[in-house]
């Protein structure tokens, strides 16, 4: 789980969901972890739920015109091409799921 600050920067949680046991092809090019990850199951992960918590939190806490709603920068995540595992989708708490822009730095 990844928290964007207002500046951009990004703080990394130590919590994650990664289903490669429930789908053989994970880890191979051609798995396509936003059109193949089920947003129901990954919604009822104990990850999804902290995430969820936080996000309610932190829009109690700004309102509907605070950052975390109207930048919405957990919907718009990059990642490098060149990393071991490289991010190629993301969830937002708000059930939007979606592919990762891939970056070549």
């Amino acid at each position: 789980m990844n928290i964007w600050r207002t500046n951009g920067s990004v703080e990394g949680m130590p919590i994650s969901y990664i289903p490669a046991a429930r789908n053989a092809r994970f880890g191979s090019a051609r798995f396509d972890a936003a059109a193949e990850t089920d947003p129901n199951e990954l919604a009822a992960t104990p990850a999804a739920q902290v995430a969820r918590e936080i996000y309610d939190r932190v829009i109690a806490q700004q309102g509907l015109t605070g950052p975390l709603v109207t930048q919405q920068r957990q919907k718009h995540p990059t990642s490098s091409i060149w990393l071991v595992s490289p991010i190629t989708a993301f969830w937002s708490p708000d059930g939007i799921l979606g592919p990762v822009e891939q970056t070549t730095r």
